[in-house]
């Protein structure tokens, strides 16, 4: 499965978030935030890959946060809870692996 980024954004990226892949063994999912914007607290029983396509983030997994902006990339470690607050309007793309693990929320 191929697919480009950029022509990906510029054709899906008005929309709040999709998913771009869910294979047997990772599920790449791509979300829309504004500034101001959370994503609900959640545990992952597996890890995920945030990779930042622009704007800025601050994500508080395992007690630390780290901030993302354009091009860096975060590994979550399994079973940590992670909250993902928007400072700046941006993108982030999350693969997920195993695809459909189980997820707790706050």
């Amino acid at each position: 499965m191929k697919f480009n980024v950029i022509d990906m954004l510029a054709t899906r990226g008005p929309s709040p978030g999709f998913h771009v892949a869910s294979e047997q063994n990772l599920r790449i999912e791509v979300r829309n935030l504004n500034a101001g914007e959370r994503v609900e607290a959640f545990r992952y029983a597996g890890n995920v890959l945030l990779i930042c396509f622009g704007g800025r983030f601050h994500v508080t997994t395992g007690g630390d946060t780290e901030t993302l902006t354009e091009h860096d990339q975060l590994l979550v470690s399994e079973n940590s809870w992670t909250q993902i607050g928007c400072e700046t309007k941006g993108t982030l793309q999350l693969v997920w692996s195993p695809p459909f693990a189980a997820t707790e929320t706050a």
